[in-house]
């Protein structure tokens, strides 16, 4: 009877041990792998922002507070984003970096566009602030022309 009695609590105390143990099973985390983000999720659709959705940043000199509206013609859409200006230096970086790779993906992906005018436009051009280097190469501008292959051995 004692026997009993005590693999009862046994098997009571551990199953909440095990209960209380797992609480992080429950749930997914979903991970967002679309860095460029330019699209609006419904669900699981993807639909590109369109084009009448005009956003943009103003300046309030009585707080020292950037807003950033999104606008159909007159009418404010969503809620104003109040950034600082720390806040906005910042995400202005990140979207002047997002806008950059997607047009170099955009060169990419055309296919009217000819392969040379892809290489040139992929690869900016340098410029040296230096009489010495015009004097020497006739010009201050560098231009990178990639061309040959490249290799990878795997293994021994």
């Amino acid at each position: 009877m004692i026997k009993n009695i005590l693999n009862k609590k046994v098997f009571f105390i551990s199953f909440v041990l095990i209960t209380l143990s797992n609480n992080s099973v429950f749930g997914q985390r979903v991970v967002n792998l679309d860095t460029i983000e330019n699209t609006v999720y419904l669900g699981n659709f993807k639909l590109k922002t369109p084009s009448l959705f005009k956003s943009k940043y103003t300046y309030d000199p009585i707080s020292n507070k950037y807003i950033y509206n999104t606008k159909i013609g007159k009418i404010d859409v969503g809620i104003p984003l109040v950034l600082t200006p720390e806040q906005y230096r910042k995400r202005l970086r990140e979207e002047s970096i997002k806008s950059y790779f997607s047009e170099k993906l955009d060169l990419l992906k055309d296919e009217e566009v000819g392969e040379d005018s892809k290489l040139k436009n992929l690869l900016p051009d340098l410029y040296v602030n230096s009489n010495f280097f015009q004097s020497i190469f006739g010009g201050d501008k560098i231009e990178l022309v990639p061309q040959g292959s490249i290799s990878m051995d795997i293994g021994a």
